[in-house]
């Protein structure tokens, strides 16, 4: 009885094509869920304000002084001044700054109409815990998520906006 044992090899080319066939999968893999995407990075930018705004308003809780939030649209730059009450000196000292991630474009809606004009938004945080100014839409590619700052209870709350409408 003679057994011999059949012994397959793969060739040069079954061995390029498997390979070429999982860098090709795993380039997929790797572009699909290597870096974050753009909702996801959206919404940590809105939480990131929406601390910021929080910050600033305990801010004005604990000092009893009314704490001011401006938007500089060049430099895309949330900063907090503290008004120095009657009496002492009048200078305003910045406290804190929050910048807006590049390619998240900030849009100020008013009741009336919505402002591309990024360097005129202005809030301010009350000792109350109240706090006045507009509402913030947050757009990177094609994602929106707006902050709406109530101005009855000075919550900070997000809103993901209907685009159907």
């Amino acid at each position: 009885m003679s057994s011999y044992s059949v012994r397959h090899n793969f060739s040069l080319i079954e061995l390029t094509v498997a390979i070429a066939i999982m860098v090709l999968i795993s380039g997929v893999v790797i572009s699909r869920f290597g870096r974050l995407p753009a909702f996801a990075s959206l919404q940590n930018s809105a939480s990131d304000l929406k601390e910021f705004f929080t910050a600033a308003q305990l801010r004005a809780l604990s000092s009893g002084a009314p704490q001011h939030i401006r938007y500089s649209g060049g430099s895309k730059v949330f900063s907090i001044t503290t008004k120095q009450p009657v009496g002492t000196s009048s200078r305003r000292q910045r406290q804190a700054r929050h910048t807006i991630p590049p390619g998240v474009k900030v849009t100020f809606i008013t009741e009336r109409q919505s402002s591309d004009n990024l360097s005129d938004a202005e809030f301010i945080c009350f000792p109350d815990g109240l706090i006045s100014g507009p509402d913030i839409m947050l757009t990177l590619r094609k994602h929106q998520l707006k902050l709406h700052i109530s101005p009855l209870t000075g919550t900070v709350s997000f809103i993901t906006p209907d685009n159907n409408q």
